[in-house]
């Protein structure tokens, strides 16, 4: 197709109808923009739009592929010919139309796909939570007396947003097996794992501190920012 001979054919066609071109936008249901592009060659109308321009305009759909009209007093051989390359095009217009529904489809069903995958996603973030900030979380130690009368340090850990807080821990033993270095993880998170209300805690046994060579390092990870303790000398201030 030449988009300035077919453009011109539309122009020609569509005055002679008496149609001004925001009166074929509105039968196309297209902008008045792009009647006007179309006839002044810039842009060449979707292999959709040629049949409803067949029919509004009066012409054949072979015509607006060629951007010529076909002589009125052509010979029965040649309106068979036309009319030939008339239902080819149609084929092709159907075809396209097909592809295009089916294509359509196909990206309603990805789109619903990422949405989909992105929720679940953004629900398991909201499970997980984010870690937390230094500044978001109040700390309070103590020592606890349990069940056996054994003592027990406690840390106790407070959201200063109202935030709910959960947390995870990593261990690190020694060669005897014994615990050296504890990772607290302090998380915030949306969704509610705290009903109580009360702070959450993170709890040990100090019954191993009575050999003096024993200590656990506690290091609570926040975001970006760590805080390192000796359960030793924390131990010690709360005695």
């Amino acid at each position: 197709m030449d988009a300035t001979q077919t453009g011109l054919l539309i122009k020609e066609s569509r005055m002679k109808r008496e149609m001004t071109q925001q009166a074929l936008a509105d039968a196309l249901n297209v902008s008045a923009t792009a009647i006007s592009k179309w006839e002044n060659g810039h842009s060449l109308p979707d292999i959709t739009m040629l049949e409803p321009l067949s029919t509004i305009l009066d012409i054949s759909i072979t015509d607006l592929v060629l951007g010529k009209r076909s002589n009125n007093n052509m010979s029965d051989n040649i309106s068979k010919e036309t009319n030939t390359s008339d239902a080819a095009v149609k084929s092709v217009i159907n075809e396209a139309t097909r592809q295009k529904k089916r294509f359509k489809l196909k990206t309603v069903l990805i789109t619903i796909c990422a949405v989909s995958v992105l929720f679940l996603l953004w629900l398991f973030l909201l499970s997980m939570g984010l870690p937390a900030r230094q500044k978001n979380v109040v700390i309070n130690t103590k020592i606890t007396e349990e069940s056996e009368n054994r003592p027990f340090f406690v840390i106790e850990f407070a959201s200063t947003r109202n935030k709910n807080l959960t947390f995870s821990t990593d261990y690190t033993m020694d060669e005897a097996g014994r615990c050296r270095e504890c990772t607290i993880h302090i998380r915030e998170v949306p969704v509610s794992f705290n009903e109580s209300g009360l702070p959450c805690s993170w709890g040990t046994d100090t019954d191993f501190l009575n050999s003096p060579d024993r200590d656990i390092k506690i290091i609570i990870d926040y975001w970006g920012e760590n805080m390192t303790y000796s359960l030793r000398e924390e131990v010690n201030k709360l005695k």
